[in-house]
């Protein structure tokens, strides 16, 4: 049997999907499984959709990551399969539902983070989604419970994924000077590719990887990051003023 053979079963990834390419990094431990639908041709990327990164489940000790494209002609039975994502999230409904699952079975937050391996980000993003009802109208009291195991691991000084900021540091609104050679190269692209991208999930995806740059590299950022608050402050004001002056119109 093919390692993706091997790998498609253990991510319970069904057909038509398909794995079509894995890499394996053991000093990260990590497995990252490239997925399409179909076979042969009919599974290889379209270089001008973006592809979805999602956390899933862990096979052994690696953690799992799924790739693959996600676009508007998916019907919705089809986007909530367990092993892809929302396009606006950085994990797959599988894993979001094992959260849930180990929730109703009694344990507290922080103890189903550090069982199934999340990160502080990624709880906070499955936190965000329980309580939206996104997962279930049902799940959505449990978001209350899972408040006062993170409160401590908040990260305040990054924007979420919604916030005006990151569009106006990838549109011509904002400005930012890094530093970091990584993240001017990262910007550049970024911002080249933003500009020209009509659909909204496809946008979501380049703040959703800008972001997680930031917060990958959060110690060796915090010049850039108070740059990124003065966006955000920036925006604060415009809206002061817009509300000033409607309240003189009238």
């Amino acid at each position: 049997m093919r390692d993706t053979e091997v790998c498609r079963r253990l991510l319970g990834i069904e057909e038509p999907w398909t794995v079509n390419r894995l890499r394996i990094d053991t000093q990260t431990r990590e497995l990252h499984a490239f997925v399409g639908r179909g076979q042969g041709w009919l599974a290889r990327v379209v270089p001008d959709q973006p592809k979805s990164r999602w956390r899933h489940c862990n096979v052994g000790a690696y953690k799992a990551f799924i790739h693959a494209t996600v676009t508007d002609g998916f019907s919705d039975e089809d986007k909530r399969v367990a092993f892809i994502g929302r396009p606006d999230t950085e994990f797959t409904t599988g894993l979001a539902r094992k959260v849930t699952d180990c929730l109703k079975a009694g344990l507290r937050y922080r103890e189903v983070c550090q069982l199934l391996d999340i990160d502080v980000h990624l709880a906070w993003q499955i936190r965000h989604a329980i309580q939206e009802g996104l997962l279930g109208k049902d799940m959505s009291t449990l978001a209350d419970s899972m408040v006062t195991d993170l409160e401590q691991d908040v990260l305040p000084d990054i924007p979420p994924v919604s916030d005006v900021a990151w569009r106006r540091l990838l549109s011509s609104e904002g400005s930012l000077n890094p530093r970091l050679l990584s993240l001017r190269l990262l910007l550049t692209r970024a911002r080249q590719e933003f500009g020209r991208l009509e659909d909204e999930s496809a946008r979501m995806i380049r703040i959703n990887e800008i972001r997680r740059f930031f917060i990958k590299h959060r110690k060796q950022l915090g010049y850039e990051i108070e740059q990124l608050q003065s966006l955000r402050a920036v925006r604060a004001l415009s809206g002061d003023r817009e509300h000033w002056e409607k309240e003189v119109a009238e």
